[in-house]
């Protein structure tokens, strides 16, 4: 009974993404084109959301934080912050080396909310929050 159980704990119940389609799907071969063309995690970034107050500093706290994303391993690249029109909230996103369903993006998602995230908030006074498709996948 023991043995038939062990599976359970290697159990990764997430979302599937595209590179679980049948191979002769237009989806599936699409999702395999970015990944070769731009690497595994293209297919799924994640929308990094920066809590920060407008004003003189903003800029320079905002770059602060993409820095801090971009210095990140198994982060291989972050856009430049958007901004909303409120001025108080801006948009990123940050592309793990890794595909969307693989244990190192989660590893990462994990080592960004409990070690960089909370980092930059006592440092800069900015709430950063992680986001997107990939993230609610790991929350499910």
């Amino acid at each position: 009974m023991a043995i038939c159980v062990v599976p359970f704990f290697a159990l990764r119940l997430d979302s599937s993404d595209a590179g679980n389609d049948p191979s002769n799907t237009s989806t599936y071969r699409a999702f395999n084109l970015l990944s070769h063309g731009f690497g595994a995690g293209f297919n799924g970034p994640l929308l990094i959301a920066v809590e920060a107050p407008s004003g003189p500093g903003q800029a320079a706290k905002l770059q602060a934080v993409r820095t801090a994303l971009t210095t990140t391993s198994d982060v291989v690249a972050v856009t430049q912050p958007r901004i909303s029109p409120s001025g108080k909230v801006a948009v990123m996103e940050a592309y793990p080396d890794s595909a969307p369903q693989a244990t190192a993006t989660t590893n990462l998602v994990n080592r960004l909310r409990d070690g960089v995230f909370p980092a930059l908030q006592k440092r800069l006074g900015v709430a950063v929050s992680i986001g997107g498709f990939t993230a609610r996948s790991l929350d499910f």
